[in-house]
C-alpha cells in the first residue's frame, strides 16, 4: 500500500529501489548484516555519501550506532551513542517526522557539527519503524548541496520501514535460534531423563541422561516400548496415565519403578506431556523423568525411625497407663515383630534363682512352643545369655542349637536373638524369625536397632513387674511409685526427643553411626534412672555418675579394649534428677566424642580428665583431652551437628549455666559452670 501512496507506475525506478532494498535485507538472516545491506542499498538509490543506522538502547534510553557506511573512525568515535535532548533533528525523527538539514555547517547541534567536520553538507534523517513503533533511526549524508524532494522523503520513510520490519524479523530469528540452542542445551545437560514416546510408548528421542540413569540407549529398549519395563505393580497406573498424556492432558508427580538395563530397579518422578497434537490427539508424548531413589530410601528410613519412635514411646508409656505385665509382654513382641518385619517371634524370662527359662510371650505361629519351663543355658537364648550379646542364627544354626522340637521344625530362615537387660541383670530374651522363603536374613543394623528396642523393653517390662510389687507395699511407696513413673516418663519424652532429631538429620551412609551415637545418649540417661533407684528417689551423687558414665563409655566405645588414661577429680556433689540427666548426657557426649575422633599424636595414649567440684553457690564441672581440640576456624556456636548443640542447650536451658570450649595444649578443654539446688527431703512426696 505505500508503494502505491508514491503515485508512480509499476516501472518506476523509485518502485524499483524499494524492490532491491527489500531483496538486499531479505537475501540474510544475520541481524548486523540485514542493517548493513539495507544501508549499502539505500546509499545506491538515494545516491548519498554516507550514512548510519542507529537503534534505542531500552536500558538507557540512548540510540546507539548499530551500522554505517562510507563514515571515517573519527566520525564514528564521535557519534557512537546519541543521548536524548542532544540533538534536535534527532528528536524530532524519534518522534515520527523525517528530517532534512539543508546544510550542516549552519547547524549548531554536536552531531551536525561532526557530520560538517566531515565533509557532509546536506543530509537526511529518517525514523525506522517496525510495526508501526519507532525503534531507530537511518541518518544519511551527502558531500555536496543536493534538494531533497517530497518524493525522496516518501521514499525513505517507505525504505526505513522495511529495513525496520527487516530488522525486527532478523532479531526474532536470532532469538528463536538462541531460545532452541538453549532449550537444546538444557535438555541435554539436564541431571533428568528426558525422551519422546510414540504412541504405543516407543523411545523416539532421549537425551544424554537417559543412558545414564537407565543404562539403555533408545533402539537398546524392547521393542514394545519403555512402558514393558515398569514394575508390575506400577504397571497400571503408568499406562492410565499414558493415556491421559495421548489424549492432551498434562500429568505431574507420577512416581513409578522402572528396570534398568543391569536389571535393577529404580524409582523415578515423572511428568509427562503431548508432544506434537492433532486432530485425533497427540502424535507424541515428552517424559521428564527424575530418579528419587536415594529419596524413597530416605523417606523409608525415616518412615522406619518413626515406626521406632513410635514403639520405644509406646513400650516405655505402657507402664505408665497400668497395663498388665501379660499385655505388656504382648505388646512389646508385636511392635519388635512388626518392625523388623518378622514373621513370628517370642519372649523367655529367666528365673535367676533357679536357672530355669520360661517363655512368656509368643505369636500365634509358634503357640506351640508354650511349655513347661526348660534349663536357661540350652537353646538359642542360652548362647545369648552366656555370651550376653545379641546374635543373628542362620537356618543351619537354628537346626543346631534350637532347643525346642517346635523350632526346628518350623522352617526358620533366620532368627535374631537379644538380652533383655534391666538394673545390669539379664532377665530374658527376644528372639525374632523369619520363615518366607522370599524373606532376606536380619542384618547388622537390625541386630542393633533391636538391641535398642531391647533395652527399653526390658526396662518396661522391668518396672511392670516392679509396679506389680510396690502395689502391695504402704502409701509412701505408692507415692513413690508415682513419682518414679513421672520421672521416667519425662525422661522418655527427653529420649523421644532425642530420636527424632536424629532421624531428621540422617542421610545416605551415617544411619548406623547416628543410631550408635543415640544409643549412648539412651544409655546415658539410663545411669541417672539406674542411680536413683538404687539411692534416694529425687537425689543423685555426681561423684559416682559420672565416673560410671565415663567407665562404660570408655567400654562401650572401644569394644571392652580401651586404651586411653582417665584421669577422675570428682568430689561428691548432689543434683537433682532433672540435674543429673543434663549432666549426664553432657558428659556422654564429650566423653565418646573424644573416644571417637580424637586425634591423638603417634606414639601417645589418648589422655581424659573429667573433674566436678562445687563451688559456693555453682557446680564446676571440667572436660579436658589431649586429642588435637578443635580445627582452625571451628565455631562450636554455629556448628551443625548434633553434638554440640545438645551440649549449648542442656547447658544453657537445662542447667540454667554457661559453657566454655576452647583448643589447649594440644587438645579440648570444656568447662560448664551451673547453680547448685538444694534438695530437700519433702520433695520425696511431691506429686507433680
Amino acid at each position: 500500500m505505500k508503494v502505491r501512496a508514491l503515485g508512480r507506475g509499476p516501472g518506476d525506478p523509485r518502485l524499483t529501489a524499494i524492490r532491491f532494498v527489500v531483496d538486499a535485507v531479505n537475501r540474510v538472516l544475520d541481524l548486523r548484516e540485514v542493517a548493513d545491506n539495507a544501508l549499502h542499498a539505500v546509499l545506491a538509490v538515494m545516491e548519498f555519501d554516507g550514512g548510519a543506522i542507529y537503534v534505542c538502547d531500552e536500558t538507557t534510553h540512548r540510540l546507539k550506532l548499530f551500522a554505517s557506511r562510507g563514515l571515517s573512525e573519527a566520525f564514528i568515535r564521535q557519534t557512537r551513542e546519541i543521548a536524548p535532548g542532544q540533538e534536535s533533528h534527532i528528536d524530532a525523527a524519534l518522534n515520527g517526522e523525517p528530517q532534512i538539514v539543508s546544510d550542516f555547517r549552519l547547524a549548531r547541534s554536536p552531531l551536525s557539527l561532526d557530520a560538517a567536520r566531515a565533509g557532509f553538507v546536506t543530509g537526511l534523517i529518517s525514523p525506522i519503524r517496525a510495526q508501526g513503533i519507532v525503534v531507530g533511526v537511518m541518518v544519511l549524508g551527502a558531500y555536496r548541496s543536493r534538494e531533497i524532494t517530497g518524493d525522496d522523503l516518501e521514499l525513505i520513510e517507505v525504505i526505513s520501514n522495511q529495513v525496520g520490519n527487516a530488522m525486527v524479523h532478523a532479531q526474532l530469528r536470532e532469538d528463536l535460534r538462541a531460545s532452541e540452542e538453549h532449550y537444546r542445551t538444557l535438555v541435554e545437560n539436564s541431571g533428568d531423563a528426558i525422551c519422546v514416546l510414540d504412541p504405543d510408548g516407543r523411545v523416539q528421542w532421549a537425551n544424554s541422561s537417559f543412558e545414564r540413569m537407565l543404562g539403555y540407549r533408545p533402539e537398546e529398549l524392547p521393542a514394545d516400548g519403555i512402558l514393558s519395563t515398569v514394575h508390575e505393580a506400577d504397571a497400571h497406573d503408568v499406562a492410565r496415565a499414558f493415556a491421559r498424556m495421548l489424549a492432551g492432558e498434562r500429568v505431574s508427580g507420577l512416581e513409578f519403578r522402572i528396570m534398568r538395563k543391569d536389571g535393577g530397579w529404580i524409582f523415578v518422578q515423572c511428568n509427562g506431556s503431548a508432544f506434537g497434537r492433532q486432530a485425533q490427539g497427540a502424535t507424541a508424548v515428552q517424559w521428564v523423568m527424575r530418579d528419587i531413589t536415594g529419596a524413597k530410601q530416605r523417606e523409608q528410613e525415616l518412615l522406619r525411625t518413626n515406626q521406632q519412635l513410635s514403639a520405644l514411646v509406646e513400650i516405655s508409656a505402657a507402664p505408665a497407663q497400668q497395663l498388665a505385665l501379660p499385655a505388656l509382654l504382648e505388646l512389646i513382641l508385636n511392635r519388635a515383630a512388626a518392625l523388623l518385619e518378622a514373621d513370628a517371634g517370642y519372649l523367655i524370662r529367666f528365673d535367676k534363682n533357679a536357672e530355669q527359662s520360661e517363655i512368656v510371650a509368643v505369636t500365634p505361629e509358634l503357640k506351640d512352643l508354650l511349655g513347661p519351663r526348660g534349663p536357661a543355658s540350652r537353646g538359642l537364648s542360652g548362647l545369648v545369655r552366656a555370651s550376653g550379646q545379641g546374635r543373628i542364627f542362620t537356618a543351619e544354626e537354628v537346626q543346631q542349637y534350637g532347643y525346642s522340637p517346635v523350632l526346628r521344625r518350623a522352617n526358620v530362615r533366620s532368627a535374631l536373638v537379644v538380652p533383655l537387660r534391666a538394673r545390669g541383670q539379664m532377665i530374658g530374651t527376644l528372639t525374632l524369625v523369619r520363615m518366607r522363603a522370599e524373606a532376606s536374613p536380619f542384618n547388622d543394623d537390625d541386630l542393633r536397632l533391636m538391641e535398642v528396642f531391647a533395652t527399653r523393653a526390658a526396662a518396661a517390662i522391668d518396672t511392670a513387674e516392679l509396679v506389680k510389687d510396690l502395689q502391695r507395699q504402704n502409701e509412701l511407696l505408692e507415692l513413690l511409685v508415682q513419682e518414679a513413673h513421672h520421672r521416667i516418663k519425662n525422661n522418655l519424652q527427653m529420649v523421644s526427643g532425642l530420636l527424632q532429631l536424629q532421624a531428621t538429620s540422617a542421610t545416605d551412609g551415617t544411619f548406623g553411626d547416628q543410631l550408635r551415637t543415640a544409643t549412648l545418649r539412651v544409655q546415658a540417661i539410663a545411669k541417672v534412672h539406674n542411680l536413683l533407684s538404687q539411692d534416694q528417689p529425687d537425689r543423685v551423687d555426681a561423684e559416682k555418675l559420672i565416673a560410671v558414665l565415663v567407665h562404660t563409655l570408655a567400654d562401650l566405645t572401644t569394644g571392652g579394649q580401651n586404651d586411653a588414661h582417665v584421669e577422675l577429680d570428682l568430689e561428691p556433689v548432689t543434683l537433682t534428677s532433672e540435674q543429673a540427666v543434663a549432666v549426664a548426657l553432657i558428659v556422654n557426649e564429650l566423653v565418646s566424642n573424644s573416644l571417637l575422633h580424637a586425634r591423638v599424636p603417634a606414639g601417645q595414649r589418648l589422655a581424659l580428665r573429667m573433674a566436678c567440684r562445687r563451688t559456693g553457690e555453682n557446680v564446676e564441672m571440667e572436660f579436658a583431652d589431649n586429642g588435637g581440640g578443635l580445627p582452625a576456624g571451628f565455631d562450636w556456636r554455629r556448628s551443625p551437628g548434633q553434638g554440640w548443640t545438645i551440649i549449648k542447650q542442656l547447658t544453657e536451658v537445662n542447667l540454667q549455666g554457661q559453657i566454655t570450649v576452647e583448643s589447649r595444649e594440644g587438645g579440648l578443654r570444656v568447662r560448664v559452670e551451673f547453680p547448685a539446688k538444694e534438695v530437700l527431703p519433702e520433695s520425696i512426696a511431691a506429686v507433680t
